[in-house]
């Protein structure tokens, strides 16, 4: 499944490449953001798995690439939630943005890629078990312009996890975005 999705983003880094390089190449920059945020989660109905985390916190980092109109990141993200062992997510986020003003622009993005979880031992009737499978969804936000080389970026995402275990995951977040001229 690995090797799948480092495939899938190989190919997704590729295919976006001429966004780089097309009329929007003196608008381009490469990107590097923190990330933190505030998330719920949604256990599945199926199997009353009695999961029932509280709200938790999620940190992450954003390595990425924009044009005038497009932007795309690698992603991975720290899940904080009580009742799990670890829980991270890996993937890729392609959005568009809505350049309205100056000095903000509001964004609607795809998101893809690999929800890697293990929930503790005796916090729920299916301790022990793990979550290794993809996920899905989209995100929405703002992008304020603070300086040529700084963004701050308010958000939403929501996805989907392929999982009998847990349904959606829904975070609000914050990120400082770091831009720097491609060569």
């Amino acid at each position: 499944m690995k090797k799948n999705l480092t495939k899938a983003l190989l190919a997704t880094l590729i295919a976006t490449a001429p966004l780089a390089a097309n009329e929007y190449s003196y608008n381009a920059n490469s990107l590097f953001a923190l990330e933190g945020g505030y998330a719920s989660m949604n256990e599945t109905a199926a199997g009353g798995s009695g999961i029932q985390p509280d709200n938790f916190g999620s940190y992450g980092l954003k390595i990425g690439a924009e044009t005038q109109d497009y932007r795309i990141f690698v992603t991975a993200n720290y899940l904080d939630i009580n009742n799990f062992d670890y829980a991270y997510t890996y993937g890729v986020a392609l959005q568009y943005k809505f350049n309205f003003t100056q000095k903000v622009n509001f964004f609607l993005g795809a998101n893809g890629g690999y929800a890697d979880m293990k929930l503790s031992k005796g916090t729920s009737v299916n301790s022990g078990k793990s979550i290794s499978d993809t996920y899905f969804g989209g995100d929405a936000g703002f992008n304020f312009h603070a300086s040529e080389l700084v963004d701050l970026e308010l958000g939403g995402r929501m996805f989907k996890v392929n999982n009998d275990l847990v349904d959606n995951i829904v975070t609000g977040y914050a990120s400082v975005i770091i831009k720097y001229q491609m060569d």
